[in-house]
């Protein structure tokens, strides 16, 4: 092993703790714990763990920023690699530029959509039409629908301008970029509202009730697991920043949560590889104001709607600030990104929150991520098995098991207040977990997600 640990067994008593709900609700208090938040009871439980104790020495302050301008430096010269040749859809930059396109078209797209729905209403019989126009007003939703996406369009303006100055890219690029492709692709319009509504979920109140419950696993699990770096007065123990890594993290606000609570004792690194993601939450970086800014984020949904106000709602955000500063963001495809030797056996904790089923491959994300943990390292899951069209392996929770054992992989007894066991014979939970809904809305969408903690074995 790399580093040096202690394993022994005790008798934990744990409590449920908040941290992260209290941010939700009470910002930007960072210090302040709040177990309502959860609006579960306090819970006194035993559990039989292994913790380590890690031995290395605490880093300071100015190797976080060395980290980010490091990771900024690696991330530029990729999208260099690419200027050239900026047509090639191998290349990051024509990633990030196809990216920029859709969001500089994004009022244009936008209100091309309007005029499609507009088209169809006027299909109708003019007498219906008179009838609607006469009890409704009908086509007045078009015209402030209208409106509301141009007002939405200055926020997504602001953050191409973030992202032409982060990345390095020009406005002339860009323009170049979308002349040569505008005639045989069009700007990806879904991928731009999802990560729009990814800042309703993830930063502000709207979302809450979607995270909240996979955090509270997530949180408390790294808490029993590593007592040592737990903001319970015993942080003082750790001689080293527990180093945590997040693929798939969206806009990453799990992230910030997971560095808030370990107050300097977590060294925390999140990866993500859409494009339209990391340009967004480059842009939240850069907010010095709570609950600031305001998007519109449900005009593109006509069905499930309660009323026309609720369509037309505006949503504030962020709840907190998040500090780019806490969490280092590593941008692209997670097998290779990680795929360096600075990463092997480097990491104490992977989370993987809502991101296994995302893979073409799931036995590559498993693999790497057994090749990025330390011996002995943890492995956290909570998400979904919703395999995509093109999914290579479509594996039931079973087989998923069956291979992460296969490769170095003990899976972990949890407690009883995580949920009940999927399969009476594995240590995996499900979890009801609502994902991508507002919910005043008149639908709901959730998965069983399933929760398990697995370790790397020593010898793996």
């Amino acid at each position: 092993m790399k580093w040096s640990f202690l394993w022994f067994s005790l008798s934990l008593v744990a409590f449920h703790w908040a941290t992260f709900g209290a941010c939700a609700q009470h910002p930007p208090d960072e210090a302040q714990i709040c177990d309502s938040a959860l609006h579960l009871p306090l819970t006194v439980y035993e559990t039989h763990i292994n913790f380590l104790t890690i031995s290395h020495r605490v880093s300071n302050p100015s190797s976080h920023l060395e980290r980010h301008e490091k990771e900024r430096s690696a991330l530029l010269s990729r999208l260099r690699s690419g200027k050239n040749d900026v047509r090639s859809k191998k290349r990051p930059r024509y990633f990030m530029l196809k990216a920029l396109y859709g969001l500089q078209r994004y009022e244009e797209t936008n209100q091309g959509e309007l005029k499609r729905l507009q088209s169809l209403y006027e299909s109708i019989s003019k007498v219906q039409r008179k009838f609607i126009e006469s009890k409704l007003n009908y086509t007045t939703k078009f015209d402030k629908c209208k409106s509301l996406f141009s007002s939405n369009n200055q926020l997504v303006r602001s953050i191409v301008e973030n992202a032409f100055r982060y990345y390095e890219i020009s406005n002339d690029e860009l323009d170049s970029f979308a002349s040569s492709v505008e005639k045989t692709e069009k700007p990806d319009r879904i991928s731009i509202s999802q990560a729009l509504k990814h800042v309703v979920r993830d930063w502000s109140q709207d979302g809450y009730h979607e995270w909240i419950e996979s955090y509270r696993c997530i949180i408390e699990t790294l808490k029993i697991f590593f007592p040592d770096h737990a903001p319970t007065g015993t942080a003082r123990l750790a001689k080293s920043p527990l180093k945590i890594l997040l693929p798939g993290s969206g806009l990453n606000r799990l992230a910030h949560e997971i560095s808030k609570i370990g107050r300097n004792s977590f060294e925390v690194t999140a990866n993500e590889f859409s494009p339209y993601m990391n340009i967004v939450y480059r842009y939240l970086t850069t907010i010095t104001t709570p609950s600031s800014l305001y998007l519109y984020p449900y005009l593109d949904n006509w069905s499930h709607q309660p009323s026309l106000s609720e369509q037309q709602r505006g949503v504030h955000f962020p709840d907190t600030l998040p500090s780019m500063s806490d969490v280092l963001l590593v941008e692209g495809d997670f097998t290779h990104v990680f795929s360096g030797s600075e990463w092997a056996a480097s990491q104490d904790v992977l989370i993987t929150h809502f991101f296994l089923d995302t893979a073409r491959n799931v036995l590559s994300y498993v693999n790497t991520i057994r090749r990025v943990l330390k011996p002995g390292g943890v492995w956290i899951n909570f998400g979904p098995l919703l395999w995509s069209y093109n999914t290579q392996l479509k594996l039931s929770l079973e087989e998923i098991v069956t291979i992460s054992e296969a490769v170095g992989f003990d899976f972990l007894e949890t407690n009883d207040s995580f949920g009940p066991k999927t399969l009476g014979h594995l240590p995996v939970r499900s979890i009801h977990a609502p994902y991508g809904f507002n919910q005043r809305a008149l639908t709901e969408n959730a998965y069983k997600a399933q929760f398990w903690v697995a370790q790397k074995k020593t010898w793996s």
